[in-house]
């Protein structure tokens, strides 16, 4: 399941690495501004793969991108969680 702390990877390796907005935007030739709003955008989930590598890069990481198998329970968890949604959609189904 995602949660707000899956999104904020940036923020967590600028933090880490003792990084203020300023300091990152030196290195990215941009405002600091621009990094707050680029850590705004990763944790809304409008953060693009080629603005992760670049700011990755900046900081001396490189971007792995990949899927990992979800487990059974996270299988069913989501067919759950779609079936509640469904159901509290007000949709009516016929029984045959």
């Amino acid at each position: 399941m995602n949660t707000f702390e899956d999104r904020e990877k940036i923020k967590q390796l600028r933090e880490s690495n003792n990084l203020t907005y300023k300091d990152l935007a030196n290195d990215l030739d941009v405002n600091d501004l621009a990094i707050f709003n680029l850590e705004n955008d990763e944790l809304l989930g409008r953060i693009t793969t080629k603005q992760l590598r670049q700011v990755g890069e900046a900081m001396g990481y490189k971007l792995e991108y990949g899927f990992v198998k979800m487990t059974d329970i996270e299988i069913e968890a989501k067919a759950r969680a779609k079936h509640t949604q469904y159901l509290s959609s007000g949709i009516k189904h016929n029984k045959l």
